[in-house]
């Protein structure tokens, strides 16, 4: 695990952790591209998409680190109804 003594101690003493609107599977960004073309957070956009590198990244690390306390558990909620999102 990396990082410092006081995280690890963080870590260690966490009980539970909720993470809302998380796009950990990917989000679909096509509808949301062109408001963000060519700003700052056209990059952020793209890492949140299906296809990004970085999402698998982030939970290979996450079960790595989460995963090494044997009394640790992750449960999964979501909303499967459909969100309107922009149109262009």
């Amino acid at each position: 695990m990396s990082g410092g003594p006081k995280d690890k101690l963080i870590l260690k003493s966490t009980y539970a952790l909720l993470l809302f609107g998380v796009p950990n599977r990917g989000i679909e960004i096509a509808s949301l591209a062109t408001m963000v073309s060519n700003q700052p957070n056209e990059e952020l956009l793209r890492n949140l998409g299906p296809n990004s590198h970085l999402l698998p990244e982030l939970e290979r690390e996450f079960t790595r680190i989460f995963g090494s306390y044997q009394d640790s558990k992750v449960l999964s909620f979501y909303e499967t109804k459909k969100t309107p999102t922009v149109q262009v």
